[in-house]
């Protein structure tokens, strides 16, 4: 593979800190791209579309999200395969498979989307199964695959049965929940996102729905690097939070929380992929013995180990 460094025109990587007295230090790494960053992979990618009709979503929600649905469905590129499932106590695929986007499988996509009515339950587990199943059965070399969530409700499969399936099938398929309401586990959907290098999105207003669904594809519709990995020389870090990086898209930036127990000097690096390509970006970092600046970064940290172990309660059914 190649590997090569990437310049600082293309992104930048940035690393303050905090500490104060004898505790534990604090710091906030962040990743971001050049404004108007263009990155073509020539490829494509899978992304399936899996969408809550059950009885709850009647009325403004429904019709919200079929606007949302319908914003996807016109940004997808013609290099792109799509899928649309809607669930309710089951799934219900339209094509079966994947399709190639064109103005055929477009034009069947709209008229289904149209068509949908509320009905039944919330079966989050199958339907997530059902969209999976459907990549695993056209997997293509270095194609990404992807799996928009959209739902305002619980399910009745307990949460940690489906992250646990779900890390087991499916470790390289991107999941970007969309909780539509108040009624939805958010701590779950947030996990979900987080196991699966996804973004979760929350929308509690109905009529936001569709705007936010539509904003929610244009940020994440062209990855800048993928697979990315977190590598420390020198340092004593520890307590990093997400545990699994997100991959970064053109529009957005990732942000990694930590610890570290002593003070000095080393360098951090950050490894990913572009276009199947491996790629490294190295900085130098000194952690000072004191450095009372940036108080704000060890009270992020907190409420991300907070999150975490919030997720992690609710996820398995337990009140915190």
């Amino acid at each position: 593979r190649i590997r090569y460094q990437l310049q600082i025109e293309d992104h930048a990587l940035r690393v303050i800190s905090h500490r104060v007295g004898q505790a534990d230090g604090s710091f906030m790494l962040r990743l971001s791209p050049r404004p108007g960053l263009q990155v073509d992979d020539g490829i494509g990618r899978d992304v399936v579309l899996v969408t809550d009709i059950s009885g709850s979503m009647g009325g403004d929600p429904l019709t919200e999200s079929k606007e949302g649905l319908l914003s996807i469905v016109s940004q997808l590129s013609e290099r792109d395969r799509f899928e649309v499932v809607a669930f309710d106590d089951q799934s219900y695929p339209l094509f079966g498979k994947l399709e190639a986007v064109n103005r055929a499988s477009r034009r069947r996509a709209r008229a289904q989307i149209d068509s949908l009515e509320v009905r039944g339950g919330t079966n989050i587990h199958g339907a997530l199964i059902r969209a999976v199943e459907l990549l695993d059965a056209s997997k293509a070399p270095a194609r990404g695959q992807a799996i928009i969530f959209l739902t305002d409700g619980m399910g009745s499969t307990p949460p940690d049965v489906i992250t646990a399936e779900l890390r087991q099938r499916a470790p390289e398929i991107r999941i970007f929940p969309f909780g539509a309401g108040k009624g939805v586990n958010r701590a779950f959907l947030q996990r979900l996102a987080e196991e699966n290098r996804g973004v979760a999105t929350f929308v509690d207003e109905e009529h936001s729905i569709g705007e936010a669904m539509r904003s929610l594809y244009e940020r994440i519709a062209m990855p800048v690097l993928v697979d990315l990995e977190l590598e420390t020389r020198g340092l004593q870090v520890h307590s990093i939070f997400p545990e699994r990086l997100p991959d970064l898209y053109r529009d957005s930036e990732v942000i990694v929380f930590g610890r570290y127990s002593q003070p000095g000097e080393g360098s951090i690096a950050l490894k990913g992929k572009l276009r199947d390509q491996e790629v490294r970006y190295d900085l130098k970092v000194e952690f000072l013995d004191a450095q009372p600046a940036h108080p704000y970064i060890e009270k992020l940290w907190a409420s991300r180990r907070i999150d975490q172990l919030m997720g992690k309660q609710l996820s398995h059914g337990q009140q915190p």
